[in-house]
């Protein structure tokens, strides 16, 4: 399993801590041969709000959002021989996708789940990597499906200490 983590702009997050957890993700997902990169980006609540408008015509700030580079509706393997034209020769890896978390709204409602503000970052890095890999919560069936993995992910955090 490879995966990458590109972060844009600074925040005090451990990207090797990303990489664990994307890779518990993955493993979830019964994706053990992935081959992925995942860009996550800091944004500002201004900043979150203006992309958050420009893709969705909804004019607020949000703290996570999720855009998905690759289809992947049959759940194969995330590798070369897979998605040959999705595949980065340079890093040796399929993009996934790009995650932008907004720092600031982390921390105003981290309380509200008894979180610190950096296990709250790390939930929404998980919210947005499982919409990276097909995951929504627009139906009810939809909705129960991403929770159990949310859970199982939560799990996983907890069992490793990571507050």
């Amino acid at each position: 399993m490879k995966v990458k983590i590109i972060t844009k702009k600074f925040e005090k997050i451990n990207k090797s801590l990303l990489t664990k957890i994307a890779k518990q993700v993955l493993k979830i997902f019964n994706q053990e041969k992935a081959q992925i990169s995942i860009s996550v980006f800091f944004a500002t609540s201004e900043e979150i709000e203006h992309i958050n408008k420009e893709t969705r015509n909804i004019d607020s700030p949000t703290d996570v959002l999720s855009f998905r580079l690759v289809e992947n509706e049959k759940n194969l393997p995330l590798t070369k021989e897979n998605f040959v034209l999705d595949f980065d020769h340079f890093t040796k890896t399929i993009n996934l996708g790009d995650i932008f978390i907004c720092p600031e709204i982390a921390e105003k409602q981290a309380p509200e789940f008894n979180n610190s503000k950096h296990r709250e970052m790390l939930e929404l890095f998980i919210h947005g990597m499982l919409h990276l890999l097909g995951c929504d919560h627009h139906k009810e069936q939809e909705t129960k499906i991403m929770k159990d993995y949310e859970n199982q992910m939560m799990q996983f955090l907890d069992k490793k200490k990571i507050f």
